[in-house]
């Protein structure tokens, strides 16, 4: 990976570095250190930065599929968590324009992933502060050897915005780590006949003047950045509601078969069966989008999973929907804190996929975790630390499969009732929060009165198969 360019204080280390990474000025502003070029994960250095907190982004946007060109103005609401002379916004394949902080320009130095913002007068340990981008170019794919693709999926009719652990960053200037969330506002402007479907729920309808049609959509609760999603195309579009009365909104790609729509017409049903078990489901709104591009994978965009062309008619397209809307809790409302502690949020989807398939007429959790655990000892599918997997396994087989057999496992430990109780109390107590393996295991211990200590090294951290547990 690429390392992020250094923000430092002397003059000539500066020129040095300007000569060297082909970054513009870094002279620093009066007062304060520059914030740290990276939040502190070791699994992925490139991606968030210290100093500072978001709050809110403001995204003003107008895409034109014709020449798939993006312009758009960032409002960046923050607080400084120390008092910064410089900072850092994660930013691919994009040219900056201009940016101010205050009302006041700044100055702004590029790098392939990165923008460094130099304010005219240093900030305050403790003071928010606005920042204004405007930008603008060809948003891009990252083709990740390790991870696969993730970025901007230009389609026939419009672009399909997904990717982890980074999409914030290739549509706008942003703080790119689950551990910084914030709310987020799209107004998007596409060309007249077209729609665009973001996160949360339209703030007001449509408006279409001079060829153009803008949408606005907001959610309401904060979100990791690569959680958010813009989509523009022709849809089907249907509404529906869940029993508690959490409105659903689905998109279907106008060119696919109508068995897509049928699939994400049982989201009401597989959320009220998930409210059974984890809890009020956690955001204002919910649905999905099935969009014509290729990734090979689905993503749990908060209150708007995203499915590609691969999976419609897919015999396992409804579990995998279950999948992604079991995220909503475990995965976007319970975020993390490190990636390394991936397992909390793929293991947790996979049991609750168990527990849906189970619903659903199919095989028990017990029968699917006999076909998981039916692996000989000897498999590589067991050698693998699910609690820190390292950056190329991420998301790997065994972090889901694995981690919905910890919870089965678990389950056989303390009781269903218990592990019930444990996995409601989690969604609740970090709820729109961030948390890491540890917490989970002493919240198990305290609703259980148990030890789990050997438990979670045996199904988490050792690298051997764990006794049979039934």
């Amino acid at each position: 990976m690429v390392r992020k360019p250094i923000v430092v204080s002397l003059a000539v280390v500066a020129s040095l570095l300007v000569s060297a990474l082909g970054v513009g000025s870094v002279a620093m502003a009066r007062g304060g250190t520059p914030g740290a070029v990276g939040i502190g994960d070791p699994y992925v250095p490139n991606e968030g930065n210290g100093g500072y907190q978001v709050r809110r982004y403001d995204l003003d946007l107008r895409f034109n599929p014709d020449t798939d060109r993006l312009q758009g103005v960032a409002t960046i609401e923050a607080t400084a968590t120390q008092s910064l002379s410089a900072f850092n916004l994660d930013l691919y394949g994009l040219v900056v324009d201009s940016a101010t902080v205050d009302g006041v320009a700044a100055t702004v130095s590029r790098a392939p992933r990165e923008m460094t913002v130099q304010p005219a007068v240093g900030i305050t340990d403790g003071d928010p502060f606005t920042v204004v981008v405007t930008y603008a170019g060809k948003p891009q794919i990252l083709n990740d050897p390790d991870l696969g693709k993730s970025g901007w999926f230009n389609t026939s009719d419009g672009a399909t915005i997904v990717g982890e652990p980074e999409a914030g960053m290739f549509w706008f200037p942003v703080n790119e780590h689950p551990s910084d969330k914030a709310k987020i506002c799209t107004k998007i402007a596409v060309p007249k006949g077209l729609q665009a479907v973001s996160n949360g729920l339209p703030e007001r309808a449509p408006i279409t003047r001079n060829g153009w049609t803008t949408f606005k959509w907001c959610a309401e609760d904060p979100m990791a950045s690569y959680l958010a999603t813009l989509s523009i195309g022709t849809w089907r579009f249907d509404r529906m509601r869940t029993s508690s009365g959490i409105p659903v909104l689905n998109y279907v790609d106008r060119g696919f078969p109508k068995s897509a729509d049928r699939v994400l017409g049982r989201a009401p049903e597989i959320i009220d069966f998930f409210e059974s078990k984890f809890g009020r489901y956690p955001f204002e709104a919910a649905g999905g989008i099935v969009d014509n591009y290729r990734s090979y994978y689905a993503l749990e965009n908060q209150t708007r999973p995203t499915y590609d062309k691969t999976l419609v008619g897919w015999r396992g397209f409804t579990p995998t929907v279950a999948h992604e809307l079991s995220h909503q809790w475990y995965g976007d409302s319970v975020a993390l804190e490190r990636w390394r502690d991936i397992w909390l949020n793929e293991g947790f989807a996979t049991y609750a996929e168990w527990l849906w398939v189970e619903h659903d007429g199919g095989p028990s959790v017990a029968e699917q975790f006999a076909i998981a655990y039916s692996r000989p000892s000897d498999s590589p599918f067991w050698a693998l630390n699910v609690s820190d997997p390292g950056y190329a396994n991420l998301f790997d087989g065994p972090i889901y499969s694995r981690g919905g057999m910890t919870l089965y496992a678990l389950r056989l430990k303390v009781g269903a009732p218990t592990l019930n109780k444990v996995l409601q109390q989690w969604a609740h107590r970090y709820a729109n929060s961030n948390a890491r393996t540890g917490d989970f295991k002493r919240l198990a211990e305290r609703v259980s009165g148990r030890s789990l200590d050997a438990f979670f090294t045996e199904w988490v951290v050792d690298g051997v198969k764990p006794a049979d547990p039934r």
